[in-house]
């Protein structure tokens, strides 16, 4: 019989265990997702794994520049699909992002979307990255001087951002070395004066690619978003 009790409260532990590891979610949280919808019903863009457990999952939120709605799909498939996909992320891009937008509607929809994939997902709050490509680099600046505690990194690509004040955000910033329109020696300059007031910033140099195409800069962005 004591053999038998120790056997019983074992399973008991390990079901615990099991019980305590899987997030349940309610129909409010489903709810939620799908006001989401209806108020911003074709608004954005969204990647969302085909199944979901209760693993903790990255959020990128992808601001292309003006890409248009033309482009974007090329570009969500040469670059930021093979970047940032995988069996445990969700990926979101505001179609107002892909043109020249109104920052504080830019902001809403962002900040929305945030909250209900929060509610909805297991999202891990330290893996919560924006992501700005081109012009989509600095509307990245921009949301986060006004937001420094919503995202746990930015990352701009090919851009030339120039951080006025100290962010806490951690930022890193991708850059050819023979960029043309964004030289390297302006952004190396950028960098020094953002570590000087206190930012956190890492510069990724990226020297191997044989033109400005953002697909060129997918192994630099898999790379740094695979040690966050």
């Amino acid at each position: 019989m004591k053999s038998l009790n120790c056997f019983v409260s074992k399973v008991l532990v390990i079901t615990a265990v099991l019980i305590s590891s899987f997030t349940m979610y309610s129909n409010e949280d489903t709810l939620a997702l799908e006001a989401f919808s209806q108020t911003y019903q074709g608004a954005y863009d969204l990647t969302i794994p085909e199944s979901v457990s209760s693993e903790k999952m990255s959020l990128y939120i992808i601001l292309p520049g003006g890409v248009g709605n033309a482009k974007y799909p090329a570009l969500k498939e040469t670059f930021f699909t093979p970047a940032l996909n995988d069996d445990n992320s969700i990926i979101f891009s505001p179609k107002i992002s892909w043109r020249r937008p109104s920052i504080k509607k830019l902001e809403h929809i962002i900040t929305d979307f945030i909250r209900v994939a929060k509610r909805t997902y297991p999202i891990d709050s330290d893996n919560i990255v924006l992501v700005g490509y081109s012009n989509g680099a600095q509307q990245g600046l921009e949301l986060i001087e006004s937001n420094d505690t919503l995202f746990s990194s930015y990352i701009a690509i090919a851009s030339n951002i120039k951080l006025k004040r100290r962010l806490e955000t951690p930022i890193c910033i991708i850059q050819w070395d023979k960029d043309f329109y964004f030289p390297i020696q302006k952004m190396s300059r950028n960098v020094k004066e953002g570590r000087d007031i206190g930012c956190n910033l890492t510069l990724i140099i990226a020297s191997n690619n044989d033109g400005m195409g953002a697909s060129e800069y997918t192994d630099e962005l898999k790379d740094f978003v695979s040690k966050l």
